[in-house]
């Protein structure tokens, strides 16, 4: 697992903006159209400039509320999605999709 520190993430570069095209493309039909309200958990937790910082319920753990650092959340992406077939996913859209989330948590605007 890559750490916060990133040591072990390897290079490349992706935008919040082309995340969100990503996301609307490939992730939407599982995790809603902003995050929320899809077929599994949501992926947005608060609004935008208000985070929820917990305590978390249980409907409300999720990946982004454990893991709040853009690199551990860029390794979770990578290496987990998609379900169906997890590590298929193309470097760059591992961090525009990283970028994308943690934007839509307010938690960064860049990674």
């Amino acid at each position: 697992m890559i750490g916060p520190e990133g040591q072990a993430l390897p290079p490349g570069h992706g935008t919040a903006k082309e995340g969100a095209v990503v996301f609307a493309q490939r992730c939407a039909v599982c995790h809603g159209p902003n995050g929320q309200g899809g077929a599994v958990r949501r992926l947005v937790l608060g609004a935008p400039g208000a985070p929820h910082r917990g305590p978390y319920k249980e409907s409300e753990k999720t990946a982004l509320g454990y893991y709040p650092y853009a690199t551990i959340v860029w390794d979770y992406i990578h290496r987990a999605m998609p379900a169906s077939n997890p590590e298929a996913r193309k470097r760059s859209r591992s961090f525009s999709i990283a970028a994308k989330s943690m934007c839509a948590n307010t938690l960064s605007t860049t990674v």
